[in-house]
């Protein structure tokens, strides 16, 4: 029978219930699909439905307190399954808290939008879990403090049920698309056409400064930015907010002074989304990192010497000593700039660029021949002690591209010419750019002109 037939005179509060309505839509639906399957006999496919569900399926119900049990409960069952990332969830709960409110209709148009910038996300190598960052850092920035991955359903659930208005709605979901357009804009490494400002991916400030052996993806110096860009801060108000913590992390040293700015990030963050002028905060900023590093063990730059320094750590450090505003690569363009007081002849694979002046003692100055010195440890390069040439044979046992030997064979003819070359000349070259470090990035910050 019908649903209809079979609860006929039954009390309107049964028939008008979505339990029923749920009821006569299944009926509907399974008549239709058992007809499209076998239409002389659909009552047999119906028949041999029903026996599968009741006899190879069971199925259990399991109530949770929060929304981040459930979430675990699932992915305890889903094992073989495609497990539920923090974003999935959020969906969820936004479409059952709008149906609630009888506002379905708007909600849907807004949550199909940030399906469009999540599936940009999630095409990336990993996607899941970068998703899953996005949404945590997006938490930690709203909430201004660090929040576990597996808490952020629970904080959203907690959010999203005292909503009562469509504003809200479209206050959280437009704040989660403009910070989740601009966190994948930022990370990406090819280029993009709406970042104009100096100092983001064209220059790799951003790369240079994510933690050692960490993807921008992780960096939680993503988390400001993000939240800068997204609240549509002023160009010259974002590269105050970089050239701040650039400032710390160079000054302190990466691997002392990171557990320290864990609580900074979305503290600050959480100013940028929410208070329309850096001004009103930017002081502030400036003496949290001052306090970092009073609590860092300090000595000019010399960690430079003894810590292992990234290709775009090194060269950002040297663009911006050198108070470069173009590109440094990588790009085939024979204009751009590639820090090239600091480099020796010729320029490192894959920039490609006109073959620079030399200058003396810079082959083996550690900050300006990162590319050269790939693949060496420590040991070998620990206080400089080699004569020239051998240290020349060793880089160019190292060298892994035609345009790295075809520069270091040229050094190494010129030092067979001359017979001046010392180690004394490279230590200086050395302190030369040290000493351009020491002078870009003060024992105390410089506030700029305009924030």
């Amino acid at each position: 029978k019908s649903p209809k037939s079979a609860f006929y005179g039954e009390d309107k509060s049964v028939v008008n219930g979505r339990i029923f309505k749920a009821l006569d839509w299944f009926y509907t639906r399974i008549l239709e699909l058992a007809k499209e399957e076998n239409h002389e006999n659909y009552l047999e496919e119906i028949t041999s439905f029903y026996e599968n569900i009741s006899k190879r399926v069971v199925v259990t119900l399991t109530t949770t307190t929060t929304i981040g049990m459930a979430f675990q409960m699932f992915v305890s069952v889903n094992g073989a399954g495609k497990p539920l990332n923090s974003y999935d969830l959020l969906r969820g709960l936004l479409v059952a808290k709008s149906h609630s409110l009888g506002l379905d209709h708007d909600v849907s148009k807004l949550v199909r939008q940030l399906n469009e910038v999540m599936k940009d996300i999630e095409k990336k190598p990993g996607g899941d879990g970068k998703i899953t960052t996005c949404m945590t850092y997006w938490t930690e920035a709203r909430h201004g403090k660090n929040i576990q991955a597996n808490d952020v359903p629970d904080i959203l659930d907690q959010e999203i049920r005292e909503f009562t208005e469509l504003s809200e709605f479209y206050e959280l979901c437009s704040q989660l698309w403009d910070f989740a357009f601009w966190y994948h804009e930022l990370c990406s490494t090819r280029p993009s056409e709406h970042l104009k400002l100096e100092g983001f991916m064209q220059n790799r400030r951003i790369l240079g400064f994510a933690d050692k052996g960490q993807s921008p993806w992780n960096a939680q110096h993503m988390m400001i930015y993000a939240s800068c860009m997204s609240s549509g801060k002023t160009e010259s108000e974002v590269n105050a907010i970089m050239d701040a913590f650039e400032w710390v992390n160079i000054r302190g040293g990466w691997s002392q002074i990171s557990n320290n700015l864990e609580k900074i990030y979305p503290y600050f963050s959480k100013k940028a989304l929410y208070l329309d002028a850096v001004d009103d905060w930017y002081d502030e900023l400036i003496g949290q990192l001052s306090d970092v590093l009073e609590n860092a063990d300090i000595n000019g730059f010399s960690h430079l010497k003894n810590e292992s320094i990234s290709e775009s750590k090194a060269t950002v450090i040297l663009h911006k000593v050198r108070k470069s505003s173009k590109d440094p690569g990588p790009q085939t363009k024979t204009n751009n700039c590639n820090a090239c007081q600091c480099l020796p002849e010729g320029s490192p694979s894959p920039w490609k660029c006109r073959p620079e002046k030399e200058i003396r003692g810079s082959i083996s100055g550690r900050l300006g021949n990162w590319f050269l010195l790939r693949d060496i440890t420590d040991k070998d390069i620990n206080g400089f002690e080699i004569v020239p040439l051998k240290r020349i044979k060793q880089m160019l046992d190292n060298a892994n591209t035609g345009i790295e030997v075809s520069t270091l064979d040229e050094i190494k003819k010129k030092i067979k010419q001359e017979t001046d070359w010392r180690v004394s000349d490279i230590n200086k070259r050395t302190d030369e750019l040290i000493a351009g470090a020491e002078r870009h990035w003060p024992r105390e910050f410089i506030r700029p002109k305009k924030v």
